[in-house]
């Protein structure tokens, strides 16, 4: 009998192994999706901008724009989602550039213009934060916003927690990937998990006002994410649920300006 049944299991479970195993080794992937542009592409944005090249570590060139206002207000510093490019998240800047803001927003490894491929969290992390130094000589650490979209907001949380900038603001954040993953993919084991993005860790070490918009009407990441991170008890987290909204368009959603001109910035 239990040789019948170890026969019967063998099957599914080296088919199960097999798809964690790939799951594994594509998860680069499975979590971004950059578009790649030519480096002389020319952006078409209204507000100018000016192309900056940062040297990470090791050598390899990533790539951002740096939009400017007169006698700006401060810097936001923007990490953006997990597909595109700037090519299409540049045009973000327009409601801060109007606010009075500076705007600095990277491309990471393989996306846009950007140099090199993705391969692991922390590789990611230096990255930003070399991108956050080339900010942070530039403008004093209480004029930088430090803001993040979607799989940018637990980068953006970490950047926040090791530095000290003027405010964190997150978009449609997730609790960390883990929690993420195991909705979507319910027979993922944790442990595989490569790209672990704790947000909820990160946001425990940031000392500074946390903003946090979430569409209550999210499918890619729902909205109990922000809650989950509301339930840790923060003492400087302020959510604001955008009723009915989804996961894109935040930015432009009214209520988010109108939150975002007389609380935030």
């Amino acid at each position: 009998m239990l040789k019948k049944i170890i026969h019967l299991l063998k099957w599914p479970l080296g088919l199960y192994l097999a798809g964690c195993f790939f799951a594994f080794i594509a998860q680069e992937k499975l979590l971004f999706h950059p578009k790649k542009d030519a480096e002389q592409y020319i952006y078409d944005f209204p507000n100018a901008y000016k192309e900056v090249w940062i040297e990470q570590a090791d050598g390899i060139l990533t790539h951002a724009l740096h939009f400017k206002v007169d006698q700006p207000k401060g810097i936001i510093f923007y990490l953006h989602g997990n597909a595109g490019s700037l090519s299409s998240w540049g045009a973000e800047a327009i409601q801060y550039l109007n606010l009075g803001y500076d705007v600095f927003m990277p491309d990471y490894r393989g996306f846009g213009k950007s140099k090199g491929n993705i391969n692991s969290q922390e590789q990611l992390f230096n990255d930003n934060q070399t991108a956050y130094n080339w900010v942070k000589n530039r403008y004093a650490e209480n004029e930088i916003t430090v803001m993040g979209y979607s799989i940018g907001t637990a980068m953006a949380a970490h950047i926040a927690s090791t530095n000290s900038p003027q405010q964190l603001v997150l978009h449609a954040p997730y609790y960390n990937m883990a929690t993420l993953s195991k909705e979507k993919t319910v027979i993922f084991p944790e442990f595989l998990v490569k790209y672990p993005f704790t947000t909820n860790k990160f946001l425990q070490n940031c000392k500074i006002p946390v903003h946090i918009f979430h569409g209550t009407a999210n499918k890619v990441i729902p909205f109990s994410h922000t809650q989950k991170l509301q339930n840790e008890g923060h003492q400087n987290l302020h959510t604001y649920p955008l009723i009915n909204q989804g996961h894109i368009g935040i930015s432009k959603n009214p209520e988010y300006l109108k939150i975002v001109k007389e609380k935030v910035l």
